[in-house]
């Protein structure tokens, strides 16, 4: 990892949540003959049947604001923290799932219109749903690494799924919120992106569905506990592995792993796969702002550095999985 000050550099990143909360107990409470119908139908022997608490205690939901706004937000601090101009951005990367503006085009457009970012282009990197920001980072990478006129790459999304669809028992509790990140050339940046792997395979795609408008989320409870739990976790750890193989390490050589926030099952099956210690663990932003799609990574970065969890110096691994199914994992280099 000598050649790390050439890579990517992470220049600022930042969220936006909503100042309205909804407990999980309401949300849970409100759909509750159809979780009961669930909870009938899942294995004794299941992940999913031990699953006695989710681990979130609220969820953030619009009220005055519009999504939008939260990604201007979003975008704007991170902008600032990587100390640059709006109009240093030469691309924005929008890798929302359920976020758009009002009229239903790109959020991304929203975004440079109002900060403004007279010189970027859009584009749109949606396809890995919860892994979109994996995704994201790759396009970036290689943008950075290929494109000498690009400098800086504003990644954003928002996400806002409809009311119908927060509930996705027994797999995780949807809120609203905006994450943004800016990545570039900086050699003198702390924080660096040593690698990014994404891997996909369609032959899950039926298992979870991608929330519309108005829609539920389907759900195939036989296909979800007796062939995507497992095949969740092999992708997790294949993924993870191709990663720190790719930046030249080990998972002996991570200070910190961050995880999705899809719920407290889930991140312990993570840390497990991974061969983290579960006991005690530290649940990032789970408890207060369930699964924001593929804006959890930068959420719970942010609260690692507010709680002073993430190391001063190391090695940090984020990892995430979106339904089609896919995963991504990220190496990040703090110095």
């Amino acid at each position: 990892m000598t050649q790390n000050r050439n890579k990517p550099a992470i220049l600022g990143k930042s969220y936006s949540l909503p100042h309205k909360r909804v407990t999980s107990t309401g949300l849970l409470d409100s759909q509750r003959k159809d979780i009961n119908e669930i909870l009938s139908r899942l294995l004794d022997h299941g992940v999913f049947a031990r699953q006695k608490d989710m681990g979130v205690h609220n969820i953030a939901v619009l009220s005055d604001e519009t999504i939008l706004d939260l990604a201007i937000d979003a975008s704007r601090n991170s902008i600032r923290e990587a100390e640059i101009r709006p109009e240093q951005i030469d691309l924005i990367l929008d890798f929302s799932v359920t976020g758009t503006c009002e009229n239903g085009v790109a959020l991304g457009f929203g975004v440079q219109a109002d900060l403004p970012i007279s010189n970027a282009r859009v584009l749109k990197v949606g396809s890995a749903a919860c892994a979109s920001f994996h995704g994201a980072m790759l396009v970036a990478r290689s943008m950075l690494e290929s494109e000498p006129a690009i400098e800086h790459i504003l990644l954003v999304a928002g996400e806002s799924p409809p009311e119908e669809a927060r509930v996705m028992f027994p797999l995780a509790l949807l809120g609203d919120g905006a994450a943004a990140m800016v990545m570039g050339r900086n050699h003198e940046s702390s924080k660096r992106l040593v690698s990014v792997e994404i891997t996909s395979t369609g032959t899950l795609r039926k298992t979870i569905g991608v929330p519309k408008c108005h829609d539920r989320v389907e759900i195939d409870l036989e296909l979800l506990q007796r062939r995507l739990f497992v095949s969740h976790l092999k992708g997790v750890r294949d993924t993870c592995l191709k990663a720190l193989d790719s930046a030249g390490i080990s998972l002996d050589d991570v200070d910190l792993l961050i995880p999705p926030n899809m719920s407290k099952a889930d991140q312990d099956a993570y840390r497990k796969i991974l061969g983290f210690p579960v006991e005690d663990a530290y649940r990032f932003a789970l408890p207060d702002t369930g699964h924001v799609f593929g804006c959890d990574c930068i959420i719970n970065w942010c609260r690692a550095e507010e709680n002073h969890v993430i190391p001063g110096r190391g090695i940090v691994l984020l990892a995430s999985s979106g339904a089609g199914f896919g995963w991504g994992a990220a190496v990040i280099e703090i110095r």
